[in-house]
């Protein structure tokens, strides 16, 4: 008897007013129907819609704005205080994904979240990585010697993940196959098989990144 697929737990985090919302909606609503939870991170203006998609909403709690940064129902006084009012929303959303991430225990005590860190700053310290196959990505995990798994989305992570694959470094997941098993499996093989990790290593004696 075949064993039933266990459904993933997605936290989604978005901002509804980029380009990208649209489009995601469609991936939500498509990992809905094969089974999958999702739990929509964003702003409270957003709380309409997503019960309308019958979608949890845990909704940003923004810490007060300073008060150099102006009142937040006025228009920024000019373009430093605007980009200030940016990073101050930005950080704030961080701060509540990484909460959330690890409420959900999607990580473990003593784990960090950052806004941005170099490739070249954590790569040389993991030992495979998961990502959806951007050519910067796998390139730097390519020269920091490093296997993947990879699980492409759109546009050239299909093909970048398919020649990762033919070098010998990657294991590829089909985004219709994802679930906790498949991923396991796939990083289990990252790990344990010794001709991924020497590809890896043969792929940082002839690549450096630029």
């Amino acid at each position: 008897m075949a064993r039933r697929r266990r459904g993933l737990r997605v936290l989604w985090s978005f901002n509804a007013q980029q380009g990208c919302w649209y489009p995601a909606v469609g991936l939500v609503l498509e990992l809905r129907a094969r089974g999958h939870e999702v739990v929509g991170l964003s702003r409270p203006t957003v709380a309409p819609t997503l019960a309308a998609l019958d979608i949890e909403l845990r909704a940003d709690q923004m810490s007060p704005w300073p008060s150099d940064l102006g009142l937040d129902d006025q228009p920024p006084t000019d373009l430093d205080q605007a980009l200030r009012r940016k990073n101050h929303v930005v950080r704030a959303h961080r701060d509540h994904v990484a909460g959330l991430l690890k409420q959900e225990r999607f990580l473990p005590g003593g784990a960090i979240v950052v806004l941005s860190i170099p490739h070249g700053m954590v790569l040389p310290r993991v030992r495979a990585a998961v990502a959806t196959g951007g050519l910067g990505t796998v390139t730097r995990t390519a020269c920091a010697g490093r296997p993947a798994v990879l699980v492409p989305r759109a546009n050239d992570q299909f093909r970048v993940a398919e020649s990762a694959v033919a070098a010998g470094m990657a294991v590829r997941v089909l985004p219709d196959d994802v679930d906790e098993e498949r991923l396991g499996q796939a990083l289990d093989q990252a790990l344990g098989d010794r001709r991924l990790v020497h590809a890896g290593d043969r792929s940082s004696g002839s690549l450096r990144p630029v």
